[in-house]
């Protein structure tokens, strides 16, 4: 298994967690709740692109360590 791949697959959970991050912090300064639905999705997007890309990288850790079998 390409190490390469796996560093794209950690980039892309780590973004995720920028995401939840910009979004908990636009929400503790927000002035009103014009914005709620937007971060609201922001969130979500981030908790999934986490859980996607933590997901595949498991798969290919498995793949990679049967095939060593």
């Amino acid at each position: 298994m390409p190490d390469e791949m796996l560093r794209y697959l950690n980039r892309a959970a780590r973004l995720g967690g920028s995401l939840i991050r910009l979004a908990d912090d636009a929400e503790r300064g927000r002035l009103d709740n014009s914005c709620r639905i937007l971060y609201g999705i922001v969130r979500d997007m981030g908790y999934r692109l986490r859980r996607l890309a933590s997901e595949e990288a498991a798969r290919r850790r498995a793949a990679a360590a049967e095939e060593e079998v």
